[in-house]
């Protein structure tokens, strides 16, 4: 059995979405004969697009991907790329990339002598570019040098006025006198705030700052108005501020971590429930220590069951033989089943009877018990005049 970690497509149009599953290839079959969407397990989703009702995420069962891959199973590319988000499986080579490396052709490169002609021509290269940096002149080096002592010297006096002289506590008063004037500022901010304020001006301050129509503005000063005149209070400029605001949904702050630590860019990460079997240890294991991989039904197999033919009879399933008493529409040539004559019958029936005869002689049946059981129609016997192969004796 070759297991393969691949997509599903499933969804609708313009919304589609894949599952990862981990089909089946039974090796006595076909590898592309058509499994008709059947799989062993579901591993994960991967949405695309955003819809309705859900966003573009990837999710994958990290505890039951890490199994089918320990057991053997190979990933598509495509799952492969999302297998190497979670570090479980190594990025897919990308063809596209790989590329004929550019090289100089040289002409019989076998030769020796073409070779060294071409190494003495990169000497020459390297000399010429060696000699441009000794072709400046002596006056512009001497420049270059003293601008060099300029810097070094006037950065030698500001280090030396700055731990020395006053530059340092100016600067440590400067600092002071800033958060001194920004805490005053917001003390005047909170004074203006705890002013109050007239309805005509309520209005205009919410359709300025917080660019409100006349209609929104004129119910909104209504309404404050109205509570603050039940409840006694007086309107301050601080409750239009808090209108002008923009709401901030509280949510719990567990929910808040937990939700980035699964973003990945435009991916999520949900990890599913853990499996009942328990994690391999990779390093040093064995498969069937910690599996029990339950067999899966095998078609070709279930056709030939072994049974012991002296305690269990053959059976023999009678077929109901269907005939078409009208003519059907769209179909072309023959209108009803073909007809088998008696001579093909018999030849059927006693196909099935040579058959179960060998069988039971190989697998070494008693020599009574050969012809047991089995059925040979009555047209057989009359037409063919045989005679009941039951009452044979040996």
């Amino acid at each position: 059995m070759s297991v393969v970690l691949r997509l599903q497509n499933h969804g609708f149009k313009n919304h589609p979405y894949w599952q990862i599953i981990a089909p089946q290839y039974i090796v006595a079959a076909p590898k592309y004969s058509k499994l008709s969407g059947k799989y062993l397990e579901q591993v994960g989703y991967w949405i695309p697009r955003k819809g309705k009702t859900f966003d573009r995420q990837i999710i994958i069962n990290k505890h039951r991907a890490q199994y089918w891959l320990a057991m053997g199973a190979e990933p598509t590319p495509k799952v492969a790329k999302f297998l190497n988000h979670v570090d479980m499986w190594p990025s897919p080579k990308d063809l596209s990339l790989l590329r004929s490396s550019e090289t100089d052709d040289i002409k019989n490169s076998d030769n020796i002598k073409d070779v060294q002609s071409e190494i003495e021509k990169l000497k020459e290269k390297l000399n010429e570019i060696n000699g441009d940096l000794t072709k400046l002149d002596e006056t512009k080096q001497t420049l270059i040098v003293n601008r060099i002592n300029d810097l070094y010297k006037s950065a030698k006096e500001f280090n030396a006025e700055y731990n020395g002289g006053n530059i340092k506590q100016r600067l440590d008063s400067l600092k002071i006198q800033q958060k001194f004037e920004g805490f005053q500022n917001l003390v005047k901010e909170h004074q203006q705030m705890m002013r109050p304020i007239s309805r005509d001006e309520f209005k205009m301050y919410l359709m300025q700052e917080g660019k409100f129509n006349e209609i929104k503005a004129e119910t909104l000063t209504r309404q404050t108005f109205r509570t603050s005149r039940d409840q006694g209070l007086q309107v301050l400029r601080q409750h239009a501020y808090e209108l002008i605001q923009p709401k901030v949904e509280f949510q719990n702050i567990e929910e808040l971590l937990q939700k980035k630590a699964m973003e990945l860019d435009d991916k999520t990460y949900v990890p599913a429930s853990k499996p009942v079997t328990p994690f391999p240890n990779l390093s040093t294991y064995d498969a069937e220590d910690y599996y029990e991989i339950p067999k899966m039904v095998d078609p070709y197999a279930s056709q030939n069951k072994p049974y012991d033919l002296p305690n269990i009879n053959d059976v023999h399933i009678p077929v109901k033989e269907v005939k078409l008493r009208h003519t059907p529409k769209n179909v072309k040539g023959r209108k009803r089943p073909p007809r088998l004559s008696k001579t093909k019958l018999f030849n059927h029936h006693m196909y099935e009877v040579f058959s179960t005869y060998v069988n039971r002689q190989n697998n070494g049946v008693e020599r009574k018990n050969l012809f047991k059981g089995l059925h040979i129609p009555q047209y057989a016997l009359q037409q063919f005049k045989i005679t009941d192969l039951q009452n044979i004796e040996y």
